[in-house]
């Protein structure tokens, strides 16, 4: 709509903040340090288009940092000393944990192969792959993954404002418009900070099962 372009309403822009991952200390954690590569695939921002308007709603989320500090939060309660930073920091650390990090709209639930018609909505997939390697070396001692779904539209403030604009013709559009960017916006963001916990969660219950990879005896630059 001609009142998103001029009032630069129907814009979105949300940072994922440091600390949202509040991990449970391991016993035993190896005396190990590990270095969370943050400059390497992990995307610094994703930007999200509402594929249900025709107007054009942008989100931008970065979560590079966010992401990237939360992985390390994660692993702290494996090993001795945890950091995120740029991979030629990689020499000054005993492993490396390589992270793969992919969010975006889908039609069904990213989890389902084959999902059935009801899944076929639009909704927010996140995907994280954790690869534990030794410093210097390529070969993994592990690698993690796990992903979540949730639908794009939720029942809310923001479904609320979008819902009022369409009764009342869009006459309260240069008002209703840039509250309901907003409000998505921050939905939107609060959502893939869901899915990252849960992830890590998920992930972090991975690692209990395999505690040798953080083991100095595990440790190989072959």
């Amino acid at each position: 709509m001609i009142f998103c372009l001029l009032l630069v309403g129907c814009a979105y822009h949300g940072r994922v903040p440091r600390g949202i991952y509040h991990p449970t200390a391991q016993p035993n954690r190896a005396d190990q340090s590990i270095l969370v590569v943050s400059d390497k695939n992990i995307p610094q921002k994703i930007l999200i288009t509402d594929p249900t308007s025709s107007a054009l709603y942008d989100f931008t989320l970065e979560v590079g940092d966010g992401t990237a500090v939360a992985v390390t939060d994660a692993l702290s309660a494996f090993v001795a000393r945890a950091d995120a930073g740029a991979q030629r920091l990689e020499n000054q650390y005993d492993l490396i944990a390589d992270v793969k990090l992919e969010a975006g709209l889908t039609r069904a639930d990213c989890a389902a192969s084959m999902p059935n018609l009801a899944a076929r909505q639009n909704g927010l997939c996140t995907m994280l792959t954790l690869t534990v390697r030794p410093s210097g070396s390529p070969h993994a001692l592990g690698s993690f993954s796990a992903r979540r779904w949730s639908a794009f539209e939720k029942p809310g403030a923001a479904a609320t404002v979008r819902w009022l604009n369409k009764s009342t013709v869009y006459l309260l559009s240069p008002v209703l418009l840039p509250t309901y960017t907003q409000l998505q916006g921050a939905q939107l963001r609060r959502q893939f900070q869901t899915h990252l916990k849960e992830i890590l969660d998920d992930i972090s219950a991975q690692l209990q099962d395999h505690p040798n990879i953080f083991q100095p005896s595990s440790v190989s630059t072959d």
